[in-house]
């Protein structure tokens, strides 16, 4: 059928065109609108949340670096959670970018170094003797994975977190805690730590922790590059620039004298030997290092332990005791690091010229406690006067000879003269064990002895009559008593139908005696009815 214009197919043919057409244009302006979404607005989102991870992986960096500083200072089990990666907004129309996973590693091997110190006690000095001392140690480091953003590394050092420098720029996310007026204090880190997912779960392990420093000293070394005057140097294996230690990080910290690039990563920070008055005092650093273990909460712990490597006399050198006293001493047992080591054994042994000066107990081996340390009493012979000396030599320390013993000096003296004191007795019971058809009479004492000197040597009893006081009509001998704790036993026999003119005495007195080896002597006396 053929239509004309103006007829009414005409018109039906034309609107559904239009209808057609116009579809077509808010189709195409949807596809452009949804392009523009994709191309502007969607990375700018993008951005946005990889900038919200990023600085919320800074605020777990820097709880990380809070939770080393803990563990270091309580020797407790630690751990934190650090987000490395990226969650991007649900989008229905708009593919999201590829997962944005960052990394949690720990950097190569570094090395810090003391040099230029000394233990200030005989004992430390024996181990650390003013050479350069050297530590291994690691740092944690974050690495973003982010699509859109490009930002720094996170770093924490275990005294330090931050943002590594980009052309010298370095954010310091937190204050530094390796150097505060005269404390020292070094975290090292360990482990086997490489993982990237969005969200790492970490444990910090103890390896070697303490809670007294050592003190320490400069050697007094000439420093030819500080004008003939001593020097504590510390070299750590940094990216920071020297200059942002001295001016930021060590501005303020008197003892700090310079800070200097090596040019190998590392900077040299010197601390002043002498006080810079015309005294020029020794200054005194309190020294606390620690090693801690940093890995994936679900891994095993693969750093070793600290092995005991020296000891010193902590308690009871130089006492001066009585002959009738003891001497409490004790030692310590450390590691390299200076911190307690538990379960160590400690063998002490007294000498002195003329033969054994008395007991050391317990014996043969002493071990530290949870706190490294190892106690014993000297208790001298009775008739010991003058000087002991109490070797200790931890036999499982590592160390040299020097450094696993240490020596004590007891000064003992006779203690004043004692009175002697006499022994005492008590009759508490007598009865009679004979029968009345036997031909003599038999008793049984019992009496309480007092021998406060511990030198009894006879108990005698006495059976006689009043009426002939000066005639006993018998006397046991000294071997029929015994004597269990403090009270004795003792049989009597009445044999005066034979030798008494008064067979029928009724009556019987009974007096039990004691004597020490001083010649001291107390009785006491009883009487019995030998009719009833």
């Amino acid at each position: 059928m053929i239509s004309f214009p103006g007829s009414s197919t005409s018109v039906e043919f034309d609107r559904g065109q239009a209808v057609v057409l116009g579809a077509i244009l808010v189709f195409a302006l949807a596809v452009a609108m949804l392009a523009l979404y994709q191309l502007n607005a969607v990375p700018q989102q993008d951005r946005n949340a990889e900038f919200d991870a990023y600085q919320g992986a800074n605020v777990d960096m820097i709880e990380l670096h809070n939770e080393l500083l803990r563990t270091a200072r309580t020797g407790g089990e630690g751990g934190a959670n650090v987000k490395t990666g990226v969650s991007y907004p649900f989008r229905p129309l708009s593919p999201n970018p590829p997962p944005g996973t960052g990394s949690l590693r720990l950097s190569a091997p570094g090395t810090v170094t003391v040099s230029g110190a000394v233990g200030q006690s005989a004992d430390v000095a024996d181990f650390w003797d003013g050479a350069t001392v050297s530590h291994e140690t690691h740092r944690a480091v974050f690495t973003p994975g982010y699509n859109r953003l490009d930002v720094p590394p996170v770093v924490s050092t275990g005294y330090l977190a931050y943002r590594q420098p980009e052309e010298n720029d370095v954010v310091l996310l937190t204050g530094q805690s390796l150097v505060r007026q005269n404390r020292i204090s070094l975290i090292l880190l360990d482990g086997e730590l490489a993982t990237a997912s969005e969200t790492v779960a970490l444990s910090v392990d103890p390896v070697s922790t303490g809670q007294e420093p050592v003190a320490i000293v400069a050697s007094g070394a000439v420093d030819p590059d500080n004008d003939g005057r001593p020097n504590v140097v510390l070299t750590l294996p940094t990216d920071i620039p020297a200059d942002v230690w001295e001016t930021e990080l060590l501005a303020g910290e008197e003892n700090v004298e310079a800070v200097t690039d090596n040019g190998d990563g590392t900077v040299d920070i010197r601390l002043r030997g002498v006080t810079d008055d015309a005294a020029a005092r020794p200054v005194v650093y309190e020294l606390r290092m620690a090693k801690l273990e940093l890995r994936k909460r679900a891994d095993q712990a693969v750093a070793p332990g600290a092995a005991p490597t020296y000891l010193v006399a902590t308690a009871g050198d130089g006492a001066s005791i009585l002959d009738s006293q003891t001497a409490s001493l004790t030692v310590q047992v450390r590691d390299e690091l200076h911190n307690p080591v538990t379960g160590a054994e400690v063998n002490f042994q007294a000498s002195a010229s003329g033969g054994d000066p008395g007991d050391i107990t317990p014996q043969p081996n002493v071990r530290t406690d949870q706190d490294g340390f190892a106690t014993v009493v000297f208790d001298p012979d009775e008739d010991f006067e003058g000087t002991v000396t109490v070797d200790a030599e931890c036999e499982s320390c590592v160390g040299d000879l020097a450094a696993r013993t240490t020596s004590f000096t007891v000064q003992v003296s006779p203690g004043p003269e004692t009175a002697e004191r006499p022994p005492s007795v008590e009759i508490v019971d007598v009865w009679r064990t004979s029968g009345p058809d036997d031909e003599v009479d038999r008793y049984t004492v019992q009496a309480t002895v007092d021998d406060p000197d511990g030198n009894l040597v006879d108990v005698t009893a006495r059976l006689a009559s009043p009426e002939i006081q000066q005639n006993p009509v018998d006397q046991d001998d000294t071997t029929s008593f015994d004597k269990s704790g403090d009270t004795v036993t003792l049989e009597l026999v009445d044999r005066s139908n034979s030798i008494n003119p008064f067979p029928d005495t009724p009556i019987f007195t009974i007096r039990v005696t004691v004597q020490d080896e001083a010649g001291l002597f107390a009785s006491d006396t009883t009487t019995v009815n030998n009719v009833e």
